[in-house]
């Protein structure tokens, strides 16, 4: 079973540069919010990437 691409590639590379500036942005953050960030912009990044 093969999935279809859910985003375009506007919004892919969307999803990446707003996935890398989240990910700079949690290394000056601290504490809670570093991880939020972080995780954001890594989830970002994957779906992006996978293309779903």
């Amino acid at each position: 079973m093969e999935f279809k691409k859910n985003i375009g590639k506007k919004e892919s590379i969307l999803r990446i540069g707003l996935g890398v500036v989240l990910l700079l942005v949690s290394v000056w953050l601290a504490g809670w919010a570093r991880w939020i960030a972080g995780l954001a912009g890594l989830s970002l990044i994957v779906t992006a990437v996978v293309g779903t």
